[in-house]
């Protein structure tokens, strides 16, 4: 088929310094074309090190889907006893408050500290962020000299890991919901732990399924008028392993005219995902990757009442055939 744009996820190991607008860009100027739209699943500080999906070709749809059904862990390490505006190192002092009781503290009352941020917790997004305020990011407003307060949101703790402190340099691993600002979760903590800090490293270790120790290195990102051949990336149902289905020529051409398909006449033919891991964010989830009858991929589908309306398709050209039936 001429022309064939298929949809693929890279897992990018973003190094310290680069923004991840910066990534992108990399790749949008050396990935061999057509590619597609091309964009990341959620940015990384330029301090942060570690996983950035990049999607391109219609993946990019996923990119909501990801953000609300995968958690993400994270290694860090903040500096007890100095905040920063930035609340990390690249930030101005802001405040400095006396650290050396934790130095009295052990493990476990550390773990117990910690381990009030479980579960449901309200953050107030940072004045230097990416969240948006009138269409623009509060970290331009900051840097304008306008500090934005927006009012606190509902996040998700899923895990909380006290690993050690060091001196001033206290370790800990947290696996949060998306739009979890660590940094302003490190102030958090220790404003429970009765000083102020910010952080010094963030490496992000997983989204979902997809770990940093699989991610591409640097030197090996694409070149241009390279072989690109052997650049591992993800299926969309890879990332969010739903289940499937197949649909008769017939079905599918009704599908792709928007016509909702009864449950009934495709619950027999649902697949399990490939792949159990994630299964249980994901088990009460209505969502179906839904595949045409030449096992290509057509996009992805929500059962609502009895029924699987479409979510999104992807363009004619956009094209995947199924791996294994």
């Amino acid at each position: 088929m001429e022309n064939q744009i298929t949809p693929k996820i890279f897992n990018i190991y973003k190094p310290i310094g680069m923004t991840s607008g910066d990534v992108v860009h990399h790749f949008k100027k050396n990935l061999l074309r057509p590619f597609g739209k091309i964009g990341h699943f959620g940015t990384l500080d330029p301090f942060a090190e570690g996983v950035l999906l990049i999607g391109v070709g219609g993946s990019c749809r996923l990119s909501d889907y990801a953000h609300e059904f995968l958690p993400k862990t994270y290694l860090a390490k903040g500096l007890v006893g100095s905040k920063m505006t930035t609340g990390d190192r690249d930030g101005q002092l802001l405040e400095k408050k006396p650290w050396e009781h934790l130095t009295q503290k052990n493990n476990d009352e550390f773990q117990n500290i910690f381990n009030q941020f479980l579960g449901d917790y309200k953050q107030t997004p940072p004045a230097f962020s990416a969240t948006k305020h009138k269409g623009k990011a509060l970290y331009k407003w900051a840097r304008d000299g306008v500090i934005i307060n927006k009012p606190p949101v509902k996040r998700k703790i899923h895990t909380i890991e006290f690993i050690s402190l060091n001196g001033q340099e206290l370790t800990f691993r947290v696996t949060v919901s998306t739009g979890t600002y660590i940094r302003t979760l490190f102030e958090d903590l220790t404003e429970k732990l009765g000083t102020v800090g910010h952080l010094i490293v963030l490496k992000r270790e997983s989204v979902g399924p997809i770990s940093s120790n699989d991610g591409l290195l640097k030197e090996n990102w694409p070149i241009k008028e390279v072989d690109q051949s052997n650049i591992h990336y993800y299926e969309m149902s890879e990332l969010l392993p739903f289940q499937s289905t197949t649909l008769t020529r017939d079905q599918e051409i009704r599908y792709g005219n928007g016509i909702a398909q009864s449950l009934i006449e495709v619950e027999k033919i649902i697949r399990p995902p490939n792949s159990l891991e994630l299964t249980h964010y994901l088990a009460d989830k209505p969502f179906l990757w839904v595949y045409g009858a030449s096992n290509n991929l057509i996009g992805l589908g929500e059962i609502v009442d009895n029924t699987v309306k479409t979510c999104f398709n992807l363009p004619k050209n956009h094209y995947k055939r199924l791996k294994s039936l």
